[in-house]
């Protein structure tokens, strides 16, 4: 874990102080966020078995922005049913 000490004026006392904070930008932190972690966030290629690695293929989408997502929610696909309580 790790944090940054930073000395900068701070508006509220009109003084310059030292404080301490995480990093904006870090992928992991503590459970009450007051400290980053250093972590490896491994990519699916590095996450799956190898007989799964054909799922990464996206030839078939060279461009991301082309895709069409679609989400749907069972309770909204099914209210009106009546068979189903």
């Amino acid at each position: 874990f790790y944090v940054y000490r930073i000395y900068a004026y701070h508006p509220s006392t009109g003084k310059f102080q030292t404080t301490v904070t995480p990093d904006p930008y870090s992928n992991a932190c503590a459970a009450d966020a007051s400290w980053s972690m250093v972590c490896h966030l491994p990519t699916w290629k590095e996450v799956l078995p190898d007989d799964v690695k054909s799922w990464c293929d996206h030839s078939f989408l060279p461009l991301q922005e082309d895709a069409a997502i679609y989400e749907l929610h069972v309770r909204d696909f099914s209210m009106s049913d009546p068979k189903v309580s």
